[in-house]
């Protein structure tokens, strides 16, 4: 077995090796992190079923070579490999079991996820928890897993082992749990190093994603995804922030005047509107009475045709993605205020809890289906996401550079983010990240990194060159 390698620092943007297994989503609760009230629980017969299977496998400490991240070790069989992925990032291990050709090849991993796990979800089976072990099935998959205490009150470390139900290696994952030892402890990553890039976002006009970023100057510069450049939007001033919907592209600068552009169209300025106090994707806040305009549904440049969200005044931010037909914002001593879908899609028990949160709120977002509150800015910011009533403090990539996996065919998951759905295969591993939006994620040495080229291969690629999963988009110059 190849040791794991640890990195020195997380300030470099580093592409790693292939990631080519899924991992599992398991639900984080506020008293057991691995208890779920979603998953359905295997009746009788499944677990029968499950136990004689187990009978023919060893259950003893599996003797071989021992592997660490995280602060964790354990114990695996000599002929199993770790990833090369493992190497750039000491919060992260992937080891796979002999039947690499196999489509759910036996596969434990561990990592650092700063709010843990999220839902385990409906297609899941519980087999059994115990101990605080897991056991679960999911369509052809068997899987174990077990969250250890993290380095934040709310982090979580996830050693989670998962092969096929039919096939063998379940005695070695047994193993590998019989030899878990807590050893160290996870450490989060330092702060992101030099200005790099300060905010990502993207947006689908038609066909071809258009992703921009804004520089620690102010500058705006924006390409295509799966191009191989980004350039410079001439005729804006230095932006404060940045959003993008649709094929509208919008700043606000330090003045407090949005402007929008298209790919194709020249910026406009949205003076005439008021000051603007916040953006996001598709919604202005207006300085006065802290109204919310947000966009039509298409990617017209005329200020006139921004609509007024009714009943909602006072707002200091919107939630990414709202509209004048469903959204959320946040209300300075009401808390988190909703509206159409958006309000039976985050429960009044997790609107509650970001009630709670000292100091003005700066940006809501929805990572992984949590409703999820920014204070502060920059390398100064803090967020809170809601989980069941319950809040999960813990740092962004702004200000913790973050460890991401690249997914499916067109997605990133990083570390601050919950798990996503265990048949979501981790293709490739990036360290780090300071900024992440749909299929692109910036880095802190300034290093825009997307999806692609070709979607078609991403799909079919399981293995082979990086890029075949993701590529780098030049700066000008």
């Amino acid at each position: 077995m190849r040791p794991l390698a640890h990195a020195a620092s997380f300030s470099a943007f580093s592409l790693v090796g292939l990631v080519c297994f899924a991992f599992g989503g398991l639900a984080c609760q506020a008293t057991d992190p691995l208890d779920s009230t979603q998953a359905r629980k295997l009746d009788a017969s499944e677990r029968d079923a499950l136990a004689e299977a187990g009978q023919s496998e060893a259950k003893a400490k599996v003797e071989g070579e021992s592997v660490e991240a995280a602060g964790v070790r354990m114990t695996l069989p000599e002929d199993w490999t770790v990833d090369p992925s493992s190497a750039a990032d000491p919060n992260y291990l992937l080891a796979v079991g002999p039947e690499a050709g196999a489509v759910h090849s036996p596969v434990c991993s561990i990592e650092l996820r700063r709010q843990g796990l999220g839902a385990l979800g409906k297609a899941f089976r519980v087999a059994k928890r115990e101990g605080g072990t897991l056991d679960y099935t999911r369509g052809p998959l068997r899987g174990r897993a077990r969250e250890l205490p993290g380095p934040s009150p709310d982090a979580r470390v996830l050693v989670h082992c998962r092969g096929s139900r039919k096939g063998g290696g379940w005695g070695a994952i047994q193993g590998a749990f019989e030899s878990l030892e807590v050893v160290g402890e996870a450490t989060l990553a330092s702060p992101p190093a030099g200005a790099g890039v300060v905010e990502l976002c993207t947006a689908q006009p038609v066909r071809r994603t258009q992703v921009c970023a804004r520089r620690g100057d102010g500058g705006i510069y924006c390409g295509e995804t799966e191009g191989s450049a980004l350039e410079r939007v001439e005729g804006l001033p230095p932006a404060v922030e940045l959003a993008c919907e649709f094929g509208r592209s919008c700043i606000r600068d330090a003045e407090g005047v949005a402007w929008c552009w298209r790919p194709t169209l020249a910026p406009v300025s949205f003076a005439e509107l008021g000051p603007v106090r916040r953006l996001s994707d598709g919604c202005f806040v207006l300085e006065a009475e802290g109204r919310v305009l947000c966009a039509p549904g298409d990617a017209r440049l005329a200020p006139e045709s921004f609509v007024a969200v009714e009943g909602v005044e006072g707002v200091e931010a919107v939630l990414d993605g709202s509209s004048a037909s469903s959204g959320c914002a946040w209300v300075p001593g009401a808390g988190t205020a909703c509206w159409g879908e958006a309000e039976a899609r985050y429960s009044a028990a997790d609107r509650a809890a970001l009630a709670g949160l000292d100091g003005p709120v700066s940006a809501l977002e929805d990572w992984s289906g949590r409703l999820c509150a920014r204070t502060g800015e920059g390398r100064s910011e803090a967020w809170a996401c809601a989980a069941e009533g319950t809040l999960r403090r813990l740092d962004g990539c702004a200000a913790r550079a973050c460890s991401c996996a690249a997914l499916s065919s067109a997605t990133f998951s990083c570390e601050h983010e919950t798990h996503p759905r265990v048949d979501l295969r981790p293709l490739a591993r990036l360290t780090g990240v300071s900024t992440k939006d749909g299929p692109c994620v910036g880095g802190s040495d300034g290093r825009v990194v997307c999806r692609g080229p070709d979607t078609q291969t991403q799909l079919q690629v399981r293995a082979g060159t990086e890029a075949d999963i993701f590529h780098a988009l030049d700066w000008p110059g």
